[in-house]
């Protein structure tokens, strides 16, 4: 009857072995907690890379937009001042034409009305 009993390294190995699948369960479960804990990780520096450079190419597209609408501005008010100079110079060209015109025009007006006075 006592022999049939289980020794004493029968219960040591059962619990080696029993202490080492629990070892291993352990180990697999923190393996894979911290396989998750990276891949979260991981997804999460991806999400963050991802909307850092969506956010960038927004940002870029953003300021490309404003460039090409500040250079638009910018032409449009050259062209605009330019414009308004050209016309002004127009205008004071053609001021100045007409009031010329008028001076020589009272001018000759004048000359030729005293000449006929003085003639009778």
């Amino acid at each position: 009857m006592l022999e049939q009993r289980p020794s004493r390294l029968t219960c040591t190995t059962a619990y080696y072995y029993y202490y080492n699948y629990y070892y291993h369960y352990y180990y697999y479960y923190y393996y894979y907690y911290c396989n998750y804990y990276y891949y979260s990780y991981y997804y999460y520096y991806y999400y963050y890379y991802y909307y850092y450079y969506y956010y960038y190419y927004y940002y870029y597209y953003y300021y490309y937009y404003y460039y090409y609408y500040y250079d638009y501005y910018y032409y449009y008010y050259y062209y605009y001042y330019y414009y308004y100079y050209y016309y002004y110079y127009y205008y004071y060209y053609y001021y100045y034409y007409l009031y010329y015109f008028y001076y020589y025009f009272y001018y000759y007006f004048y000359y030729y009305y005293f000449n006929n006075n003085n003639n009778y």
